[in-house]
């Protein structure tokens, strides 16, 4: 499983290639969430079009009769299978982890065909939102959103967007509207793997996508950031700390990130490389949130 996640995140315009991992990636991840301690429960979310978002709820293991509830968002190019090691610690706290396949991601681009663009991720924020709502063991009134990177600008949104949102939280968190085009790699302008996620070219989907930028959080936020982020200038993370509106805290990661000289094109990521120190010090966070 771990050495088929590794293929998956090779950029790849074997498309066919590509799918085949990702689904035996699944297959087994699957038959793994079968070993974990508390219940894990395959769901599929309806979405528009008679197409399904799919995804897993980890549970606690203590037995309750209403959970809280963290919504984790995946990035462009990510996985519900990539979010474990989050949903896992909030599992762990007693609040139930939703980790599922947004439009261009894993499930919902192979098999559904649902890409990345602004409608369908808007629309699929309020679905998942809706659906669990009427989980009979889901505390509609405590529930939050979780994101890294590119998820972590969707979890933004959806907060910003939805006042019932009761906390968000914010991993190196990146809209690609912000990102000078010099420092984003040619392959994720146009080739064949970025265009199959996407449902528009590259210039009209930036332009479209700006619709995320929109908004403040009025829930309870904590950031975490770096002086070392590569891609989102600072002065843009910056402002979606100070307009946020409701009890705000940071998390300032200090450690320079492995690959952080001048050469690197990626999306550097202290916070991902941090993962260690930082999935336990926001899931603390949320709990304190949900109480």
């Amino acid at each position: 499983m771990q050495f088929d996640y590794a293929q998956f995140l090779i950029n790849s315009n074997e498309i066919d290639f590509k799918k085949a991992i990702y689904e035996r990636f699944e297959r087994d991840y699957e038959k793994y969430t079968k070993y974990l301690s508390g219940k894990v429960e395959k769901v599929a979310i309806p979405f528009k079009e008679d197409k399904k978002l799919v995804g897993y709820l980890h549970l606690p293991k203590v037995v309750k009769e209403k959970y809280p509830c963290m919504i984790l968002f995946p990035g462009e190019g990510s996985c519900k299978e990539e979010l474990n090691t989050l949903a896992r610690e909030f599992a762990a706290r007693g609040i139930v982890a939703l980790a599922w396949d947004g439009p261009g991601t894993g499930n919902s681009l192979f098999k559904e065909s649902i890409k990345t663009g602004f409608d369908n991720l808007e629309q699929s924020f309020k679905t998942v939102f809706e659906w669990l709502k009427n989980i009979a063991y889901i505390d509609a009134a405590r529930i939050g959103c979780c994101g890294l990177c590119m998820g972590g600008g969707y979890a933004y949104f959806a907060s910003a967007h939805n006042t019932e949102i009761k906390c968000c939280i914010n991993l190196f968190p990146l809209f690609m509207t912000q990102v000078d085009d010099t420092k984003i790699p040619r392959w994720m302008i146009n080739s064949k793997w970025t265009n199959y996620q996407r449902d528009l070219e590259y210039a009209a989907l930036m332009n479209e996508m700006k619709a995320l930028e929109e908004g403040a959080v009025a829930c309870s936020y904590l950031l975490v950031e770096s002086m070392y982020e590569n891609w989102m200038p600072q002065e843009a993370v910056t402002k979606l700390y100070d307009k946020a509106k409701g009890h705000k805290e940071m998390i300032r990661v200090e450690e320079e990130p492995v690959f952080s000289n001048g050469e690197t094109r990626l999306h550097t990521m202290p916070v991902g490389e941090q993962m260690h120190w930082l999935k336990h010090a926001i899931a603390d966070w949320a709990v304190e949130q949900f109480k």
